[in-house]
Parts: C-alpha cells; sequence; structure tokens
C-alpha cells in the first residue's frame, strides 16, 4: 500500500509506477516523473535518494528532459529504481512520507500538469502483427484466397514510419491533404482526406541498444524492453490506397501518430503474461522463443463527436445589440459544475484550450447549433431573424444553467436540464421554470459524471408524447461534446507475432536500436467485428456504417471528432493502466 492515496479504479497504483516527462506553469523545464494516484511524483526532487550500487552513479538520469538515458542504464538499474520507488512510497517507510517539504517539492497533481513525450524519439517502425487484421484488410484489397501475403507467417512485417511525427496524447491531428485516386477511370485528384481512420495499437520504448552490425539475440530481447504505451496510428485510408505500391505507406500515415504519455515498465506487466499463440508455420530457429511474452491488457475506443463544424458565440448589450462573436467548435458544453465552454477561450492553460462561461457571464449566448460546412456563412445562421431579445445564460440554482431562446422564425434554441448542447427546436420559448418543473431528475451534484447530466434529458423526452416538438429534437442532443463507446474492444492477445520476436526481426541484419526507438505493433484485431482495431474494418471499407448509438454513425472520422484509447490490466483489487491515448482531429489546410 502507498501513502499517496489511490482510488480503487485508479490506473496508477503503487503495483504500477509508469514513468512520463512532464512540466508544470509555475516550472515550465520538462523533468521526468512517476504517475502515483492522482498525483506526480518528481523523480529530479528526490534523485539523492536513489542510492543502490547502480542509480547511485547515474542520480543525474533523472535530471534529464526525457528518458532516453534511463532507459539506456538497462534491466538493473529499472529494477532498483522500482524497488526504490516501492520502498519510497509504501505506508511503512517513513524517508518521504514524514518530511512535509520534500512531499510539497516533490509532489503535483496531474491535473496540473502538462504531458509530453516520455523519449526524445530517433526511430519508429510499425509492424503488421495481427492475424485477424491482416486478413481483414487482404480480403477487403485482394480477396480471401490472397488475403495473407506468402511472407506474412514467416516474419514479422513492417515498414519504418516518421518519428518526428510522434505526438504526446491530448495534441490535435491535422487532417491531411495528398493525392487520392477516388475513381480507378479518372485522374488522380489533390485534396484533403476524406477517408481518416484510428488504428488502435500498442507500442513499446527500446531500452539498451545494440551496436551497427551485432544483432539481438532472441534470447536476450527482453532485456532491450524498457516499458509500452498505448497507441494510435492514424492513417488516411484514400491517400494511402493510392500511394502504396509499391514501396508502402508515405504519406498516408505520416501526419501523425498519438500515443499515450504515461510509460508502463515491463517489470508492472509481467504478472500479466499468458502464453504466446501458437504459430504454425514455426518460424525460424531466430525467431523462436518459449518465454511468455503475450499480455492480457483490456483495450477500448471512445469517440467524442461533434453536431457540425462550428456554434456562433456572442454577447449582446442591455439593448440587444451583439457586440462580440466568434466562431467555435460545438463542443461547447456543460460541464459537471454546469458552466458553458467554449473552445480556444482565455484565461485557461492551452493544453485545454477551453474557457468556462458560467453564472458569472449571464449575457454570452450560443446563437446557433446548426452545422455550417465550409460554404456556409454567419449570415446563413437559423437565429438570423431573431427579435432582439437575446437568449440568455440563465442559471436555474448554482450548478445547473439554462439557455433561454427567443422565439425565431427559423427556430429556438433550448438546452434542457441536464442537456450537453443547445439544441434547435420549432417550438414555443422554452422557460426556466418550465424546464426546472419538467419530469425527471435534476443533476445531482457539482462534480456529477457526463452520464449523470445527460440523464435528466433522457427522462424528460421519454416523459414527452411522441409527436411532441421536443421529442422530434432528441437526436439533436447527444452528439455535440458527447462521448459514445465505439463498438471495438481488441486485445493483445490477438497478436501472432510477440514483441520479442519483432525487436530481434529488427535488429537481424545488423540494424542498430538506441534507447528511445519506438516500436509498434500494428493494428490489433480479434476474430469479431466488436474486437476490430480500426474504422476501415468495422465499415468494411466504407460500405456499411458503424453505429454508435444514440442515432450517431460514422465510417469514417470527421473534423472534430476525438478518438480516446484506454487500457488497462485488472488485477485482484487493483489495475494496471496507461491513461488515455487521445486526439482531436482539425480541419485540413490547403497549400496556399
Amino acid at each position: 500500500m502507498s501513502f499517496v492515496p489511490v482510488a480503487e479504479d485508479s490506473d496508477f497504483p503503487i503495483q504500477n509506477l509508469p514513468y512520463g516527462v512532464f512540466s508544470t506553469p509555475d516550472n515550465p523545464r520538462p523533468r521526468i516523473g512517476v504517475a502515483i494516484g492522482d498525483q506526480i511524483l518528481d523523480l529530479s526532487v528526490i534523485k539523492h535518494l536513489f542510492t543502490g550500487p547502480v542509480l547511485s552513479k547515474h542520480q543525474d538520469v533523472f535530471d534529464q528532459p526525457a528518458l532516453n538515458s534511463f532507459m539506456g542504464l538497462g534491466q538493473t538499474a529499472w529494477k532498483e529504481a522500482r524497488e526504490s520507488l516501492r520502498n519510497l512510497l509504501s505506508t511503512s517507510c517513513a524517508r518521504l512520507r514524514d518530511d512535509t517539504d520534500l512531499r510539497r517539492r516533490a509532489f503535483t497533481a496531474q491535473a496540473s500538469a502538462a504531458m509530453h513525450l516520455p523519449a526524445a524519439i530517433g526511430g519508429y517502425t510499425d509492424f503488421y502483427s495481427s492475424r485477424q487484421h491482416a486478413t481483414n484488410v487482404g480480403i477487403m484489397f485482394r480477396g480471401g484466397e490472397n488475403a495473407l501475403m506468402p511472407n506474412w507467417l514467416h516474419l514479422p512485417v513492417g515498414y519504418h514510419g516518421r518519428a518526428s511525427s510522434v505526438v504526446v496524447s491530448g495534441t490535435p491531428i491535422r487532417r491531411p491533404t495528398g493525392q487520392m485516386r477516388p475513381d480507378d477511370a479518372k485522374p488522380p485528384v489533390f485534396g484533403p482526406c476524406k477517408l481518416l481512420d484510428m488504428e488502435l495499437e500498442m507500442a513499446f520504448f527500446v531500452g539498451p541498444g545494440n551496436n551497427l552490425g551485432e544483432p539481438i539475440p532472441i534470447s536476450r530481447a527482453h532485456e532491450h524492453i524498457f516499458g509500452m504505451v498505448l497507441m494510435n496510428d492514424w492513417s488516411a485510408r484514400d491517400i494511402q490506397k493510392w500511394e502504396y505500391v509499391p514501396l508502402g505507406p508515405f504519406l498516408g500515415k505520416s501526419f501523425g501518430t498519438t500515443i499515450s504519455p504515461w510509460v508502463v515498465p515491463m517489470d508492472a506487466l509481467l504478472p500479466f503474461a499468458v502464453p504466446n499463440p501458437e504459430q504454425d508455420p514455426k518460424p525460424l530457429p531466430y525467431l523462436r522463443h518459449d518465454r511468455p511474452y503475450t499480455f492480457d491488457i483490456n483495450l477500448s475506443v471512445s469517440l467524442k463527436g461533434t453536431l457540425g463544424d462550428c456554434v456562433q458565440v456572442g454577447s449582446w448589450t442591455p439593448g440587444g445589440q451583439r457586440v462580440a462573436g466568434e466562431r467555435v467548435s460545438p463542443t461547447a458544453a456543460l460541464e459537471p459544475h454546469g458552466g458553458l465552454t467554449k473552445e480556444g477561450g482565455k484565461g485557461h492553460p492551452a493544453r485545454k484550450a477551453h474557457a468556462t462561461l458560467g453564472p458569472q457571464d449571464i449575457g454570452d449566448v450560443l446563437l446557433s447549433s446548426r452545422p455550417l460546412g465550409p460554404e456556409s456563412t454567419e449570415s446563413e445562421s437559423p437565429l438570423q431573424h431573431c427579435p432582439p431579445t437575446p437568449a440568455r445564460v440563465t442559471p436555474a440554482s448554482t450548478h445547473t444553467p439554462l439557455v433561454t431562446p427567443p422565439s425565431c422564425l427559423s427556430g429556438n434554441l433550448a438546452l434542457l436540464p441536464g442537456a450537453t448542447h443547445p439544441v434547435p427546436c420549432t417550438v414555443p420559448r422554452v422557460s426556466p421554470e418550465s424546464l426546472a418543473d419538467g419530469p425527471g431528475p435534476r443533476p445531482t451534484t457539482p462534480g456529477g459524471s457526463a452520464a449523470q447530466l445527460r440523464r435528466p434529458v433522457e427522462h424528460y423526452l421519454e416523459a414527452l408524447p411522441d409527436s411532441s416538438p421536443e421529442r422530434l429534437c432528441q437526436s439533436l442532443l447527444t452528439l455535440a461534446a458527447a462521448t459514445f463507446p465505439v463498438p471495438l474492444c481488441p486485445h493483445p492477445q490477438y497478436m501472432y507475432w510477440t514483441m520479442l520476436q519483432q525487436l530481434t526481426h529488427h535488429s537481424v541484419n545488423g540494424c542498430n536500436l538506441r534507447p528511445g526507438d519506438l516500436l509498434a505493433s500494428g493494428t490489433i484485431s480479434g476474430p469479431e467485428p466488436e474486437s476490430f482495431g480500426s474504422l476501415l474494418e468495422l465499415s468494411w471499407r466504407g460500405t456499411k456504417a458503424i453505429d454508435l448509438g444514440n442515432g450517431q454513425t460514422r465510417k469514417f472520422l470527421l473534423d472534430g471528432d476525438e478518438v480516446i484509447i484506454t487500457g488497462h490490466c485488472q488485477g485482484d483489487g487493483y489495475r494496471v493502466g496507461f491513461g488515455q491515448c487521445a486526439g482531436k482531429v482539425l480541419p485540413a489546410v490547403l497549400p496556399a
């Protein structure tokens, strides 16, 4: 047990202790930390407490802005550091627990920290090691009889990716542009990718490297693997399809790869190792091993969607004159404490990119929640003919602000109790009183979950007649800033080639790997549709819509979509997790 409080469902108990690189507003220098509960232990502050036979001579590795030097020390140093950290954080050790000043300097709340890439990534290689994924893609493009290429069952297929575009979770991803050939009977065209996809993967960081020309034998490959992260290897399917013959992926893959910020050490994952998959035919001798190196990790993906391209936000004078406005993402939503949020607001950390509009901001108003496409203009707002009486943020209680729109020729906006977004409705003006007295429970507490906040809307609508105008707006209530589970729960046990085989094959020609190099699994897919690891598979090359629930569907990603990957190993009363791997799609930027 740790003296640092850790929730039962936390990804970061004392059994985990993942490494990451973080900074804080008062100290922008990136530094190495370890996650414990909702805190970060700053190793640069406690480096003098690493007094073991290896680390006592290398305490300076914890003063670095990246983990590369520590990764390069090897397994003996990693085990020594882990044992020291477990001891220092335990309830039975007074050294850190009872030193109030040291604790004040050493611990930082994760919520107040900005995370960075954990290592300087010199090289990035992406493998193609899920048999079901390779089979699915092969069937789509070559047919069932030629689904797997002849080499696939004999070696871990891979390609070299672009290390410079690997980014940490939370970094937006710009929709790429490039050449595509949607019609094989016509010349190629240039423009934004239309078939943007995510790929659920995992990846590992290399520890000690090898000299050029000296392969790593599989019997020692485990000594070179530091730890694992979650990965989303974004893919532009239409660009990739046109360009990949004969040399493989290029612009369709190099525009962005997202990884989770916390590197879970292999010693934390080894208790969850399971037998490796049977390989038939047997691989060549240099790839054979008996060490269990497949892991029982629960993976899941959710998609935070948006209602459209943008909404209009403005402020009004008491006389009804609009004095300010800006186009913002329609992910404007009610936060648990009840404030309206708008993307890109001031006075909030840039990494969160939103500001809060609460009861103190009465008069700020959402003018339109209709989607505005690339050709749309502000003058096309469905509320352009509204009378001068402004819609206002009117708090019905301390924690439940409501938007009460004026009557309009084209439509109204209503934010029902607990709704995540104002909705255009052709219904009479909705008053705070009528909403407050409506059926269904009110939001519970300021810290209530998103599900708790949405529940009142569902009850409110369920109590209405099917023909009521409010009921007609139900489908519009749920998408903006709402998170949907994607029907996708793959598992690393679906990997055919192990990390040991990947690393050994990578170096067998004498290629020199270096500390901080990143090797990825490739898309992880299982045998059932709910275990497919990409939208390409779930939509079967775009031939069917993926049902996200609440009337929402996808075939590929839209601008404003945010993909969130999570994963954890479940222990007895604890979990070893990876945190989040998240990225939001931004619109394409065409060259001038």
